[in-house]
């Protein structure tokens, strides 16, 4: 007996011939018959359609319908490969069923691809290669019959890609009125644009607490570096929505792309000093005279300044001045003196809060000699009498 795979690989199209002969007389010279007639159920290997070449711009998705022939077993699909896995990944293609014997083929290049070198006008080109082998009957196990590949050829073209930024986070923190820690960042461009070159700035989504002015972009010491230093203003908080943007043209004409973070502004804490002070009768304050608290790290002028003094007692509070003076000594505030009569406060854990607004009677905010303290409220406390 002869199988029938010495079939495949033939040609279908044709008369085909049944030839039916009883070779023997064992039968008794009573022969035979073939009632139903007869059929030939032929499925050809898959006829993959051709396809000519193509064009794609590069970081873009590349559409090809095609067929195989007759339809096809369902779930059966066809796979596709690249000749340069570089310019498209064999993950870049995906192929699914249309419907009967018609199919999609999805191209995605690879992202971000270079520029093309010298000479002027060169682009790259890979191959694309379809296959597809179907099961010669549903039985498992069968054996499988293949298509003839079918490759096209594909050309990228490059399109120009905005610059990468890395390196920021999602959040930073700083004080009120106090510089954030700097912040460092990247630039770089796929297509070899100099680092040093690639134009970046900066802006605050909330004017009011760090104005744009308040941003300041550093370079180095490598050519992509940059690093950001940021200084709310004044002594409120929030969170401020910061955008950088880096542009691959000097000008700003070129590819620009942006990333954001947040910068949580916490209120400044108090500087204190808690060493206990005693008040001589008739005389200064010991240990210190005066008592010192230092400073540091506030950026930006005063607008604000309140003043503290926890657990102070005494018998007759119209007897004591207090006096407080700014760290270049170039300005200074009576905040008590001949006020409070002979109330005692002995005993009372008195707290006194001095609330002192600065203004500046219609000079500029940055000319510190043009600034004056107002005393707002002297105490706060039950049955003192201001002076």
């Amino acid at each position: 007996m002869i199988p029938l795979k010495a079939f495949a690989g033939g040609t279908a199209n044709g008369a085909w011939q049944l030839y039916i002969v009883d070779d023997n007389n064992t039968d008794g010279g009573r022969g035979g018959e073939l009632t139903g007639g007869w059929q030939l159920s032929i499925r050809t290997e898959p006829i993959i359609s051709e396809i000519g070449p193509r064009t794609v711009l590069e970081d873009t998705v590349d559409r090809v319908p095609f067929n195989v022939g007759d339809p096809q077993p369902a779930g059966i699909l066809p796979t596709a490969t690249s000749s340069d896995t570089t310019l498209v990944p064999n993950e870049g293609l995906k192929i699914t069923a249309t419907g009967g014997a018609t199919f999609l083929l999805e191209i995605t290049p690879g992202a971000n691809q270079p520029l093309p070198v010298p000479p002027a006008g060169t682009v790259r080109k890979t191959t694309i290669t379809i296959n597809m082998a179907v099961p010669t009957s549903p039985l498992p196990g069968s054996p499988t019959v293949s298509a003839t590949p079918r490759s096209f050829e594909l050309t990228v073209l490059p399109d120009d890609d905005a610059p990468l930024i890395n390196g920021l986070a999602a959040t930073y923190t700083t004080k009120a009125g106090t510089p954030a820690a700097p912040i460092p960042f990247t630039v770089s461009d796929v297509e070899g644009y100099p680092a040093q070159d690639i134009k970046v700035d900066a802006v605050s989504g909330n004017q009011s607490l760090v104005p744009n002015g308040n941003i300041v972009i550093t370079s180095g010491p490598l050519a992509g570096d940059r690093t950001l230093i940021i200084t709310p203003i004044g002594v409120e908080t929030g969170t401020v929505t910061v955008t950088v943007t880096a542009n691959d043209k000097k000008d700003g004409s070129g590819k620009k792309s942006s990333k954001s973070f947040d910068l949580v502004i916490d209120r400044t804490p108090a500087f204190a000093n808690s060493t206990p002070i005693t008040i001589v009768d008739n005389g200064t304050a010991r240990p210190d005279y005066p008592s010192v608290i230092e400073v540091a790290g506030v950026a930006g002028l005063i607008s604000k300044l309140t003043v503290t003094l926890d657990g102070i007692a005494h018998p007759y509070p119209d007897d004591l001045d207090i006096l407080l003076t700014s760290a270049d000594g170039s300005k200074k505030a009576m905040l008590l003196s001949d006020a409070g009569g002979g109330f005692s406060i002995v005993g009372k854990a008195a707290r006194m809060t001095f609330d002192m607004a600065c203004r500046r009677p219609g000079a500029g905010r940055d000319d510190p000699s043009k600034w004056k303290l107002e005393t707002r409220k002297l105490w706060r406390g039950r049955g003192f009498t201001p002076g």
